[in-house]
C-alpha cells in the first residue's frame, strides 16, 4: 500500500539550487507534494536558496532520483552518482544534501586554470601545442586560434572576437579530409578517399561525443564508401550526458569509477565512387573536441568543432564525397550569459560530377554543453 512520505533537500552555503525529482525509470518528472495528506502536486524545479532546505512528500516504497541545478550547471549530489542522486523512499524520511559547486577541477587545479602562462593576445592564426593556462586571453577579430586538442582555461577575462576551433579538415578533388586533433581530448576521424570505382569508407568513432559522417555519393563505377558510425560512451560514463556534470566536463573526460576516458569528436565522411577512370570525391575529416573554461566571457567570436565539407566528385558520372560529423564543444564560465556563436555543424557533402553521378551526404552535427554561472 502507499504511504506518503518526506525528503528533504539541503543546499550548501555558497549556493542555491534548483532541484527535480524524476520517476524510477527516469523518464519522467515524479509527483511530488507538499505534504502527507497534499491532494495538488508541486510544480517542479522547486527552488531552494543557498544555506537552507526544502521537504516535499513522495509516494512510496519506491525509488526516485533527484537532481540539481546551481546557476546553470549540474552538480554533484553528496552520496550519490555524478549530478543525479538514486533514493529509495521506503519508510520514515530521506535526506539529500546538494554539493557546493567545485572551486577546482580534477587534481586540484583552479576551477579556471592557474594562469601559469599569462595573458595572451593572438593577432594572427595560431595553433596550440599545449594546454594552455591564461590570466586573460584576447583573441583579435577575424583571426583563428586552433586548439589541435588542446584545452583553454582562462583565469581571468576571454575576449573573443575571433574564432577558437579545431574543425576537421576539407577534402580535397579524391584526397580526403584529415580529422582534427586530439591530444588532451579527444580527436575527430580522417575522411575516406574517393576512388576510381568504390569510395572508401571514412573512419568511424567510438566513445564519441560527436556525430557520424555522410556517405560517399555513388558514380557509374561503383558505390559511394557508406555512411560511418560514432558510438556513444558508455552508460557507466554517463553516456552522451556525461559533460553536463561539471566536473567532468572541466577536465574534457568522462569519468569512470577509479579512471577517466576522453570522448572522441566526429566521424569521417565517406569517400564518392569513381566512373572506373576518374575518381570520386574524398570525404570531410570529422570534427574534435574544444574546451573552453573562462571566468568571465567578453566579445562576440565564434567557438568551431566542425566537420569538413566532402568534395565534389572529379568528373562527370563520379560521385560526391561525404562531410564530416561534428565534433563537441565545451564552454564554462562564471558569466551567466554566453555572448558567442557556437557551431558543431557536420561538413557538408559534395557534389557529383555530373549527369548520373551522386552527391555524397552532409554529415550530422555533434553536441555543445555549456555551464554558465559556475
Amino acid at each position: 500500500m502507499a504511504v506518503r512520505l518526506p525528503v528533504t533537500v539541503y543546499t550548501p552555503a555558497s549556493a542555491g539550487a534548483l532541484v527535480r525529482v524524476r520517476r524510477s525509470d527516469d523518464s519522467t518528472a515524479a509527483i511530488i507534494f507538499t505534504s502527507d495528506s497534499a491532494t495538488s502536486a508541486l510544480t517542479q524545479p522547486l527552488e531552494v536558496a543557498a544555506g537552507s532546505s526544502t521537504t516535499f512528500y513522495v509516494d512510496g516504497p519506491s525509488t526516485y532520483y533527484v537532481s540539481a541545478t546551481v546557476g546553470e550547471s549540474e552538480t554533484e549530489m553528496a552520496g550519490g552518482y555524478g549530478s543525479r542522486r538514486r533514493i529509495e523512499c521506503e519508510g520514515g524520511r530521506t535526506v539529500v544534501r546538494v554539493d557546493a559547486p567545485p572551486t577546482t577541477s580534477g587534481g586540484g587545479v583552479p576551477l579556471f586554470g592557474t594562469g601559469a602562462d599569462g595573458a595572451g593576445t593572438i593577432t594572427e592564426d595560431t595553433t596550440l601545442t599545449a594546454d594552455m593556462y591564461y590570466t586573460d586571453l584576447t583573441v583579435d577579430s577575424a583571426i583563428t586560434l586552433t586548439t589541435a586538442g588542446y584545452r583553454v582555461y582562462v583565469s581571468g577575462t576571454l575576449t573573443l572576437n575571433g574564432t577558437i576551433a579545431n574543425n576537421g579538415a576539407a577534402a580535397v578533388a579524391d584526397v580526403a579530409g584529415a580529422a582534427a586533433p586530439g591530444v588532451t581530448i579527444g580527436a575527430g576521424a580522417a575522411g575516406g578517399a574517393g576512388g576510381g570505382t568504390t569510395g572508401t569508407a571514412g573512419t568511424s568513432t567510438t566513445v564519441s561525443l560527436g556525430e557520424v559522417g555522410g556517405a560517399g555519393g555513388a558514380g557509374t563505377g561503383g558505390a559511394g564508401g557508406a555512411a560511418t558510425t560514432a558510438a556513444d560512451p558508455s552508460a557507466e560514463t554517463g553516456g552522451v550526458k556525461c559533460f553536463r556534470l561539471l566536473t567532468a566536463a572541466l577536465e574534457g573526460r568522462a569519468r569512470l569509477l577509479a579512471s577517466t576516458v576522453a570522448p572522441t569528436g566526429g566521424a569521417g565522411g565517406s569517400g564518392g565512387g569513381g566512373n572506373t577512370t576518374t575518381k570520386g570525391g574524398g570525404g570531410g575529416g570529422g570534427g574534435g573536441g574544444v574546451l573552453v573554461a573562462a571566468k568571465a566571457l567578453a566579445g562576440a567570436g565564434s567557438i568551431f568543432a566542425k566537420g569538413g565539407a566532402g568534395a565534389a566528385g572529379e568528373a562527370t558520372l563520379c560521385g560526391g564525397g561525404g562531410g564530416g560529423g561534428g565534433g563537441w564543444i565545451v564552454l564554462i564560465s562564471r558569466s551567466s550569459a554566453n555572448p558567442y556563436t557556437l557551431s558543431v555543424a557536420g561538413g557538408s557533402g559534395g557534389a557529383s560530377g555530373g549527369s548520373t553521378g551522386v552527391a555524397g551526404t552532409a554529415g550530422t552535427a555533434g553536441r555543445t554543453f555549456v555551464h554558465l554561472g559556475v
